[in-house]
This record gives structure tokens, sequence and C-alpha cells, in this order.
């Protein structure tokens, strides 16, 4: 029998450990602590982040503008971004700070979203067994003194984190440069009266507008920049302003004339020129198309104006890292050069939009030399024969500390005399420079099994053609040891040439050398004659042909200078003219010898990364770099470039962001043998096991009948 003293002390104890749940809960909540056990520490702050918080010395808000009901596929989202502005809070300094903001629509803060730049999305919505669609804001906006940054659309938690501290780190930097200027920024627009007049007729619509456009563009800028621009409106003809024409390289338009439109022929330039001090930058404003039957249309940009303005102001401030592109010598083109009629199959529109988000893209001139200090320079598919005076100042510029990203073919695209397409060998010189640091591309095109399949329409049979020149990257032959390459898991390549080391070379200069990644051990080469028709091409019946390929190597270390015992190489020049009316093939021609003082070796450790197709920077292979969600080779392009720039910390958390992790390559025998056991093997083994218990039970059964006949 339970005695009153008694009872009464269970229920005291009862009610303590009630108190101390409690308690336990209310410190747990205060204290946020978390442990995460996912590969890669996919759900914690990296160091980066930590330190960008911890080191702010302004104050910077995070506004999370969120639809109150949200569909629950993004509600979680809503849930990690708190928990991680959670942890940004806890691992910064008092100038951080952060604030969730509920929209209902047509309420008073959908109208503050707005004015930031955030609009509500469609979003799919399962209801009641009905697959419906609503509109829903979740976008964030951080403001940092009067510099505003925005992201949209944060419809995923794979990339907060990365965005959140890239957008920080820039924006620390735009307030610290906007503030240390003296004298405002002009924002200039150049238009030509006879452009605007013969417009309609080309297809050019808004033109009469764009003055007022760009003004308000400005005066929305200047809110949020410190009231650091100063807008002003040109108006010019090209004729009797040839030279500022050509020195700011403003676009020009020249038309015929025609009666029945009742227009004369002439010219007209139009441009957005942004300058402080000695710096310029000219904006394109006009985009270019080639119509079939419709011939050359204009029209445009349909970037915003304010997104247009502030990105080249950014660039103009150097408020990113500047990073070099190789101009000239038939490089792949950026968007200035695309415009003049180069191959649409060259073009690098997303790997610029990619770069500019990270970087300042400067393009380099060898005849002007490469500018000291600068920390990576991309050469990227050069066709044209590099000059001795041009490859001392490639092999100079990396003994003073700039690294090289080169991305090279061993055979380009031209066209023989009869206008017949083909591939010939690349005869650019560039070959000569890298083999001596120890890094050599192969004449060859490397052919893979493992490839790319293209659909093929109805018409031409259906069903899948591999492309043999468009390897596809397994998990297991990309090298994950340098940090910029952590967590790439797949890569797809395009008429690759392998690349190889000189041990003899690399171990003379104590370098250290290694594969970034590798094609696979179904992997052949075509040299000699290259005919790369998908339909000629077949694996060799050889199979000692077959073997695995590097496709891109990083050399690092203490290089020697490649001009190292020989002579200093002059550059040809042109000298004065006699007199003025001498001919072009009278014009004097003098020698210009290199500045500067030759070093025999790097000053301090550098790197090449030789990669052996330039295609991996064009928009046929980086097609979705351009969006939000970067595909596996935008992520590998732009880390590698991090890498060569001494921003490992930012490769690292961008890798994070990759989601393509595709499943291991299986042999046929151990598909069949798992297709085998789901199919009749786990039946299989619910009989066996029932057979197991049937027999035990009858087993048991005859053992008990036996026990109890025993003591009758």
């Amino acid at each position: 029998m339970t005695t009153p003293r008694r009872f009464s002390e269970a229920y005291l104890r009862f009610a303590l450990y009630i108190i101390a749940v409690v308690l336990v809960n209310i410190a747990g909540l205060s204290l946020n602590a978390r442990v995460d056990l996912t590969e890669n520490n996919r759900y914690s702050l990296s160091q980066l982040s930590k330190d960008t918080v911890s080191g702010l010395k302004e104050p910077l808000t995070v506004k999370a503008f969120f639809s109150k009901d949200m569909p629950p596929q993004y509600a979680k989202t809503k849930r990690y971004l708190r928990d991680m502005l959670q942890e940004y809070a806890a691992a910064a300094n008092q100038n951080f700070n952060y604030e969730f903001v509920e929209v209902t629509s047509g309420g008073k803060n959908a109208q503050r979203a707005k004015q930031y730049g955030i609009e509500p999305v469609q979003v799919q919505v399962v209801r009641k067994d009905e697959l419906k669609y609503s509109k829903a804001y979740m976008g964030l906006v951080l403001m940092h003194g009067d510099a505003v940054a925005e992201i949209p659309v944060v419809s995923s938690s794979g990339q907060l984190e990365y965005l959140l501290t890239s957008r920080m780190r820039k924006l620390a930097n735009k307030v610290s440069a906007l503030l240390g200027l003296e004298d405002k920024i002009e924002v200039s627009l150049y238009l030509s009266p006879s452009l605007q007049k013969v417009a309609p007729h080309v297809g050019i619509k808004g033109l009469d507008q764009l003055p007022d456009r760009v003004e308000k563009a400005v005066e929305r800028i200047n809110e949020r920049s410190y009231d650091t621009l100063r807008y002003d409106y040109r108006t010019f003809e090209p004729e009797g302003h040839r030279d500022t024409v050509d020195k700011l390289d403003l676009q020009t338009l020249q038309w015929p004339s025609s009666e029945k439109r009742g227009i004369q022929s002439g010219t007209g330039s139009i441009g957005l020129v942004l300058r402080h001090g000695e710096k310029t930058r000219t904006v394109d404003l006009l985009s270019m198309a080639r119509l079939p039957m419709l011939g050359t249309r204009y029209q445009l940009v349909d970037t915003e104006m304010d997104k247009l303005i502030g990105t080249n102001l950014e660039s103009l401030l150097g408020i990113q890292q500047n990073l070099g592109y190789l101009a000239g010598h038939g490089t792949l083109p950026l968007k200035q050069q695309a415009r003049r009629g180069q191959q649409q199959g060259r073009k690098t529109t997303a790997f610029q939009e990619m770069v500019r988000r990270s970087y300042t893209l400067q393009e380099v001139d060898l005849g002007q030399g490469i500018p000291e200090g600068l920390q990576t320079l991309v050469i990227a598919g050069p066709k044209k024969e590099f000059s001795d005076f041009e490859l001392y100042q490639l092999d100079q510029a990396l003994m003073r500390g700039t690294n090289l990203a080169v991305f090279l073919d061993s055979y380009v695209r031209r066209t023989s005399q009869g206008g017949r397409p083909g591939y010939t060998e690349n005869t650019s010189g560039l070959d000569e420079l890298l083999s001596h640091y120890g890094l050599k591309l192969e004449d060859a095109v490397v052919l893979d099994e493992r490839c790319f399949e293209q659909k093929l329409p109805e018409d031409r049979g259906g069903g899948q053609r591999p492309i043999y020149f468009a390897p596809r990257i397994a998990k297991e032959n990309i090298n994950h040891d340098p940090a910029f390459m952590k967590n790439i898991n797949g890569l797809i390549t395009y008429k690759a040439a392998p690349v190889a080391v000189n041990a003899t070379r690399i171990s003379a200069q104590e370098l250290k050398a290694r594969p970034l990644y590798s094609s696979s051990e179904r992997s052949w080469l075509q040299s000699g004659v290259v005919r790369l028709r998908p339909s000629l091409l077949a694996p060799p019946d050889d199979p000692q042909e077959m073997a695995r390929r590097d496709l891109a190597y990083l050399a690092e270390g203490t290089f020697n200078s490649y001009f190292e015992g020989k002579p200093v190489p002059e550059k040809a020049g042109q000298g004065n003219r006699a007199n003025a009316t001498q001919t072009a093939k009278s014009k004097l021609s003098g020698k210009i010898r290199a500045g500067g003082t030759r070093l025999d070796r790097s000053e301090e450790r550098g790197r090449i990364a030789l990669v052996g197709a330039s295609s991996m920077l064009t928009d046929q292979i980086l097609a979705s770099g351009s969006s939000r969600k970067q595909s596996p080779n935008g992520i590998f392009v732009m880390n590698l470039l991090d890498g060569l720039s001494g921003r490992t910390q930012m490769a690292r958390l961008r890798s994070e962001i990759q989601t393509f992790n595709p499943l291991d390559e299986t042999s046929q025998l151990t598909r069949s043998t798992i297709k085998a056991v789901n199919i009749a093997g786990l039946p299989l083994a619910v009989i066996v096991f029932g057979l197991a218990v049937w027999i035990a039970r009858t087993r048991r059964r005859k053992l008990i009948s036996q026990r109890f006949a025993g003591e009758q």
C-alpha cells in the first residue's frame, strides 16, 4: 500500500522532470545549436561566410519577402533560409541584421517588395488532387548603406549561401568604392538624330524614348549610390566626329538611300558611355540578328536599363577583381567582337555573364603589354601565330605572377579554297611555350564511347546517335584533390585534344603537375586527316587503341623563363611617314625592343591550366551558364578561374550548389543481376522465409506432441 508521503514525493519528482525538460528546451532555443552530418557540411556556414559577416564595417540588412501561405514544396526553403540567417547573425558583429516580411497580394508589403525589384513568381500548387498555379513572393534584398542588391527568386536552398555571401562581399566593396570617389561619374548618352529618323525602317522601336529611360534609370541608381552619377545627353553625327566614335567604340550603323521609304543614305552612332577620370566604359545599346529572308535586323537591348548601367558601373569602378582576356590571335570573341560577324558557334555570351558576376573582364592586347598586377589571364582558342615578342610578353607575365588559363585546340576549323570546311592543325605557336613549361597538347582529337547522345527527329528514323567527339566525363575520371574541383561530379567536353606532361621538364623546374579530368577507358584518337561527322565515325576494331586520355592539366610552382639565355625579342613597329602622300607600301618599319627587366625565373609560385578544348567557354557547352543555376561545366570554369586567382574559398562555396550527382557506372552483368533480384529474388526470399517458418512450426508441433505423448 502506497503511503501519502510516497505518493506526494512521486508527484513532486514528476513535476521536477517536467520543469527540467521545459528549461532544456528553452535553453536549446536560445543556443540554436545544430550538428551537420551531411557530406561536405552542406548545411553549415563556410569559414568565408563567417569572415564576411564578422568583418562588416557598415550596417547590412537582409530583408526576406515571402508570401504568408507558401506552397509546401517552397515552405521548407523559407524555413531553411530563416535558419541560415540565424547562423549568419550568430557569426556576425553588430552590423548585421535580418527581417522576414510577409507579403500578401495587393497589400502594403507588396508595394515595398516592388520598390526593391521583387516581383511575385508563378508556382505550382497541388490541392485536393488538382494541379493549380498561384503567385508567390520569395525574394531577398540586401541593403548596405545606400547600396542595394536583390535576389529576385529564392526557389531552392542549394545555392543560398553562395548567393548571400557573394552579394555581401560585392556590396561591401561597392560601398567602399563609392564613398572614396572625389568626382562624380558621368553617364553620357550619345545618339545621332539621323539614326532616330531611320530607326522605324530597320525595326528599332522605342529609340525616341531612350533618353528619358536612361535619365530615369540614372536617377534611380543615384538614390542607392550616394548621388555619385551625373547624366548627360549628347546628340551628334559621326561625320566630323570620327575620332570620338573610334575612341569610345560607339556602335555605328550605315544605311543606303531608299526613295520608296523616303530616306537618304547616311550613318548614325549610338552608345552609352560611363566616364570617371581617365577610365571609360562604353555600353552597346543595340543588338543585331540576321534573320532568314529578312536580312539584318536591329533592336534595343532588352536588358533593364538599371541593371545595364549598374553592371558597367561596377566594372568601371573596379569593384571586383580584374580577369584578363587575351584579345586578337583569333581567340573566342567577346560580345563587342561578335557583332562584327564572327562565327555563330564561337559565341561566349554565357561565359561573359558568369564571369562578370565575380570579376571585371579586361581585354588584353599584347601589343600594348600585359597590365602589371593582373592575377589571371585567359587565353581562349587562339588560331593565329604568336610572334616571339608576344610569347615574351606571356612568358614575363607568368614570371611576374600572372597565372595562365589556356583553352587550346589542336585542330581548328578552316574553309578550303573550294569553299569546303575542314580541320587543320593549329599553328599558333603557343604549344612551344607551353612545352617548355612541361605541358604538351597532342595533335589529335579524343573520341569516346561514353559520350553525348543526340536525339534524332522522326523523319530521320528517331532514336539516339552517339556524338563520339563530345565525351562525357564521369565522376571517377575527375581529380577532386585540388580544392576548386571538390564536388564536381560530371562534365562534358567537345572536340577535345589530349594533354600530356613532359616529366623531365616538370622535374627540372621542380613543378607539380596533375590532371584535372580524363576521358573514359573506352576512348581513342583521331589525328592526321580529321573528319568529325557523326555518321562516319565508329569505334576502332583493335581494342589496343582504346585507353584513358587526360584532357586538362594544372602545373604549379616556380617556372623557368622560356627566353632564359636568349636575346630579348624585338617588336616590329611602324615608323613615321616620309610625307603624307606616301602609299601604304612605302611605310617605314622600325623595331621596338621589349621594355622592363627580364626575369629568368618566376618571382613567386605560379600556375598554368591547360585545357584541350576552347569549346569549354562557348555557349554551345555553357548553354545554362546564364541561368541562376549553373551547369557543372559552368561551375568548373568559374572554379578553375577562382583557383588561379587565389579565391579558393569562393570556389569551394560555389561547388556546394552543385547538385549533379550521377549514378555510378555498372556493367551489364551487374545490372541484369540487380534486375533479376528485384523481379524474382524478393518474391523467392518471401517464399523461402515462409517455408522456413512452416517447417519450424511443424517441428515444434511434433516436438510438443511427442513430449505430451511420453508423459501419458
